[in-house]
């Protein structure tokens, strides 16, 4: 069975990579959504107006983050189980 190195891995002489894989998006599902509901609430707030802006000012901030979060646990997330034959 032959798997494909990543790139950025040095096997030694003798060692060979039984998987590797990156994570699923179905790990950061929950948060996705979460953040999702959060920024649409927080432009509803925006485009009232009055005192409820700066709610929805941080309620988007909060928003952004947890997006960046998950795609950033997605994207950085590289497992891998190599050993020696």
């Amino acid at each position: 069975m032959s798997v494909k190195v990543p790139s950025g891995v040095v096997l030694v002489e003798g060692e060979k990579p039984y998987w590797y894989g990156r994570r699923n998006f179905k790990s950061v599902l929950g948060s996705t959504i979460f953040g999702l509901i959060l920024l649409f609430l927080g432009l509803l707030m925006l485009a009232v107006g009055g005192f409820i802006v700066i709610i929805g000012f941080i309620l988007t901030i909060i928003a952004i983050i947890l997006l960046l979060r998950a795609i950033l646990a997605i994207v950085s997330t590289l497992f891998q189980a190599i050993g020696y034959s």
